[in-house]
């Protein structure tokens, strides 16, 4: 009998392991595709720069040419870093979540565009008079297809598994997002009672309440450190910008939730030297 409880505790144990990276894949996700993240993947990259400079490389104004230094400036600035922040974040979240969206808005890029080079003029390092600001605004009206099938490219990288093991999921370093059909509010509500109810089991039929809280201190901190190394490795060494994004969104949500894995799991630890101190105290 004793042996099967053992048995038994570790099976539980296990699996507690991978409903946790599941909880903290879903998680992750979030705070790999929510607006803060994108942002500091759209600034860590200067993708923006490199699509633009491909899209109007046709063009008088390209990025290399006579105006590319200005057209640069308004691209970073940020009126520009803001609208393709909320463009880029929504795209993403409907490849994770199916969430519709719309391509890029004419009237909506030439506004903050307009507003772009207001910034540039008011910084003064540059100035970007009338006639050439029509030239500008006509060269990016021209260069908006193009920016939306480049951004479109780039949130489709941004794919995750649809099955598989969550310990597979959760270690491939290209993907921190688990099981996209099931990231339902409903399904997080079951998924983290079932991981209350299976530490409850754990603390139960392990030898000491003490025992069981290390076991499952233990897990957590096994996913937290599996998450830990994800959010250092991201998409993996490349200098392709794109690349460069998709790794800052992977690591900004793999550090996210393995700091708060890594808490819960140091907190049962914790709690486990306290029970083990009151069952000595209370044995002497």
């Amino acid at each position: 009998m004793d042996t099967m409880k053992k048995v038994g505790v570790g099976f539980l144990v296990l699996i507690l392991f991978i409903m946790e990276c599941m909880f903290m894949g879903i998680f992750a996700l979030d705070t790999g595709s929510s607006p803060e993240s994108v942002r500091d993947g759209l600034e860590t990259s200067q993708i923006v720069t490199k699509m633009t400079e491909e899209a109007l490389s046709e063009s008088t104004v390209n990025m290399g040419g006579k105006y590319g230094e200005k057209m640069e400036a308004v691209m970073g600035t940020e009126a520009m870093t803001d609208f393709f922040t909320e463009y880029v974040s929504q795209g993403i979240q409907s490849v994770i979540y199916g969430k519709e969206y719309e391509e890029i808005a004419t009237d909506e890029l030439l506004r903050s565009f307009a507003k772009g080079i207001g910034q540039v003029n008011d910084e003064g390092k540059l100035t970007i008079g009338p006639g050439e600001q029509a030239l500008f605004l006509v060269a990016i009206t021209a260069a908006a297809p193009d920016l939306t099938a480049s951004l479109n490219e780039i949130m489709g990288k941004y794919q995750i598994p649809t099955a598989g093991g969550a310990e597979e999921a959760a270690s491939q370093a290209e993907n921190i997002a688990l099981f996209a059909p099931v990231l339902t509010p409903a399904f997080r509500a079951g998924l983290a009672a079932a991981m209350i109810v299976a530490l409850l089991l754990i603390v139960l039929f392990s030898k000491t309440h003490a025992r069981g809280l290390v076991l499952s201190g233990a897990a957590t901190l096994a996913a937290a450190a599996l998450y830990g190394g994800l959010s250092v490795r991201g998409y993996g060494s490349s200098s392709e910008p794109v690349d460069t994004f998709i790794s800052v969104l992977i690591e900004d949500g793999a550090r996210t939730v393995s700091l708060g894995a890594g808490i819960i799991g140091g907190a049962l630890l914790l709690l486990a030297i306290v029970f083990a101190v009151k069952g000595k105290v209370s044995q002497s």
